[in-house]
């Protein structure tokens, strides 16, 4: 196990176990005990608000193991999402990911270099456009790519994309 940290950020000074009081530490050993390692990247960031920190991973954990999108669908949003953001450590953390998942590497391309969407396969069009569109914005969804999405995917997975494109942009701010 790899107890060494990680910078994720130039802003924010990297967090060590010994420097949070009695419930920060709690924290920290609960990420080592979900994931093996220390927390790094955003979750290191997020540990000077230990209690933050430790929600954001529930909702992370809904993502991987309730939510009704494929673990394809999850990692190639996620790279949507963080290529908009221009997020370098959720891009190195998610790439491997969605190429483990089957998410081929002429597509991540197409993502790395903000390709239009007429060059994205069918099978990813609604996603891409999706990420795009509410990546970073407080504009609305328009009506009319909602409508697309939840009959798609359903309102419950319309949902949950929502919150998880809602989410990358959180932390890869």
């Amino acid at each position: 196990m790899d107890l060494s940290v990680m910078p994720d950020s130039n802003r924010f000074t990297v967090v060590t176990r010994e420097q949070l009081d009695t419930h920060g530490q709690a924290v920290w050993d609960e990420r080592i005990k979900q994931v093996g390692n220390v927390p790094t990247g955003h979750f290191n960031v997020m540990m000077h608000a230990p209690e933050l920190s430790r929600r954001v991973a529930e909702l992370e954990s809904y993502f991987r193991f309730d939510a009704t999108m494929s673990k394809k669908e999850r990692e190639f949003v996620t790279l949507c999402v963080v290529r908009a953001g221009e997020a370098r450590f959720g891009w190195g953390r998610h790439e491997p990911r969605a190429k483990e998942l089957g998410v081929a590497p002429e597509v991540i391309d197409l993502v790395r270099n903000k390709a239009p969407l007429s060059a994205f396969p069918k099978e990813y069009k609604l996603m891409v456009t999706f990420a795009r569109k509410l990546a970073g914005t407080r504009k609305p969804l328009p009506e009319a790519l909602y409508k697309r999405a939840k009959k798609a995917w359903g309102e419950r997975k319309t949902i949950e994309m929502i919150a998880l494109v809602a989410h990358y942009t959180l932390v890869g701010v």
